[in-house]
């Protein structure tokens, strides 16, 4: 039986942005699951695990270093590889 992939968490406010991520990462064969902010990305933390998360720098609200921040007080995340996007 194999295991199907681990998905990948795409945060970012930029609908178009994660929409030509998505496309790169599409034929990886992992899930992605998006986030448009980085309360979202913490809900989505909350639900499920991910192999590493994609987050984007600036966003309005919470950035993505406050973001990451939070993730890694989760002790289920603290070791998710967590990648720095931005434009």
């Amino acid at each position: 039986m194999n295991a199907s992939p681990a998905a990948i968490l795409l945060v970012d406010d930029n609908a178009a942005k994660r929409l030509a991520l998505k496309s790169v990462l599409l034929p990886l064969g992992h899930p992605i699951v998006e986030a448009d902010s980085g309360l979202a990305a913490l809900r989505c933390v909350m639900a499920q695990d991910f192999a590493v998360i994609l987050l984007d720098v600036r966003m309005p609200t919470m950035d993505g270093f406050e973001t990451a921040a939070l993730i890694r007080q989760r002790w289920q995340s603290e070791l998710t590889p967590i990648i720095f996007i931005t434009a």
